[in-house]
């Protein structure tokens, strides 16, 4: 057996061995980065979720549109999270708000009805 390599051949098996580290270097930051981009995205739908509440929206079928912004971004957070760059975010928040029913609208509609029916008899 010639266990007896040359120069350039250790040279072009390192560099093998360099690009392979490289590529997994790559691989295992990017699935640490979209991880990190997954709770960030949690976090920043929880955040509007709870701002949302505080407007009154039903908290049922809020829970519901966040939850399925979730499943439409989760493979994509950055749309979401940078939200000065996309317009992304603004737009969920408008569909909800046109989608959701605010609970202060009921119940205003349900004393002018009430003092309707009273005004009647």
């Amino acid at each position: 057996m010639n266990l007896e390599t040359t120069k350039e051949i250790k040279i072009e098996k390192l560099i093998e061995l360099k690009k392979e580290e490289n590529r997994r270097e790559r691989e295992r930051n990017k699935n640490n980065k979209l991880g990190d981009k997954q709770n960030e995205l949690e976090k920043i739908l929880g955040e509007t979720k709870e701002r949302l509440k505080k407007e009154v929206y039903n908290e049922k079928q809020l829970e519901t549109e966040i939850q399925k912004a979730y499943e439409k971004y989760k493979d994509k957070p950055h749309f979401i999270v940078e939200s000065n760059k996309y317009g992304d975010l603004r737009q969920i928040v408008k569909r909800i708000k046109k989608t959701v029913e605010c609970k202060k609208k009921d119940q205003k509609e349900d004393h002018r009805q009430m003092e309707i029916i009273y005004l009647v008899y």
